[in-house]
């Protein structure tokens, strides 16, 4: 099946909710209510914080039939494929995932067996998925983003310059390397199409750049160098922008090349 991450999953959880609605028919039994997701943890995840609903989980993910035939992934292809995106228990997914997801930590992966009643329903999907299939996922959650906390950004190294250092109202000159969490780079100035071309904006103002960009390089001196990670709550927002897909979270490489022209 050849759809994206985010139109795949958003189809199982229509489809599931057109067969099981919001509750059973009055003569059919409450399957829904009582079936289980098997759950293997294949690798342990890292960190205190467990995902709950509420929270916005962001999964790598390979979906097979029992036969082992596969129906839709994002693990294949980092260079084209990115995390998908979801709020835990906000039936944006089919409901084997919001209930199979809980209590995962970043880095864990796990292996989750869906009963039909759980995924696509009665109904299949198309000729990919028959009619009360039960599927099998691999899954791996690499970020949370948790209901109601602050955005904040992620320092994950960082190496001083040397030069003039970047204060709110100065002109800065940058490198950057963008990516999703996969490794996906969806821009990268050094590599750009005419050549190499450096990223300039005021620092401080936020009209022109990710705030998270802004924020990160205020403090920085030219010649320095950072790499951190950031929600899309500190960038262009569910919508995103030319290069950014909105509802992501970032990971960005920069480099602050000079201030006011300074190097």
């Amino acid at each position: 099946m050849s759809l994206s991450p985010r139109v795949s999953l958003i189809l199982l959880a229509v489809a599931t909710m057109s067969v099981i609605g919001c509750g059973p028919k009055k003569d059919e039994p409450v399957e829904a209510d009582t079936a289980k997701v098997g759950i293997t943890v294949l690798e342990e995840g890292k960190g205190e914080q467990a995902i709950a609903d509420g929270d916005m989980a962001f999964m790598l993910y390979r979906g097979t039939l029992t036969d082992g035939t596969q129906f839709d992934t994002n693990m294949d292809d980092p260079t084209k494929q990115k995390p998908f995106a979801f709020v835990v228990g906000g039936r944006e997914v089919i409901p084997g995932w919001d209930q199979g997801v809980q209590g995962m930590k970043v880095g864990e992966k796990r292996r989750l067996e869906v009963p039909w009643i759980l995924g696509y329903g009665e109904a299949g999907n198309g000729t990919s998925i028959p009619p009360k299939a039960d599927l099998n996922f691999e899954i791996e959650l690499v970020y949370i983003l948790k209901k109601g906390e602050d955005p904040y950004i992620d320092e994950v190294e960082s190496t001083p310059g040397t030069g003039p250092e970047a204060k709110d109202g100065d002109e800065v000159a940058i490198h950057y390397k963008g990516m999703y969490l996969n490794g996906m780079v969806w821009d990268d100035t050094r590599l750009r199409p005419k050549g190499p071309e450096t990223a300039k904006f005021t620092v401080g103002n936020l009209d022109s750049v990710a705030p998270a960009v802004s924020y990160a390089v205020k403090g920085m001196k030219a010649g320095g160098k950072k790499t951190v990670i950031f929600p899309f709550t500190l960038a262009f927002g569910t919508i995103g922008n030319s290069t950014m897909e909105g509802r992501q979270i970032y990971k960005m490489e920069i480099e602050l090349v000079s201030v006011n022209g300074k190097s």
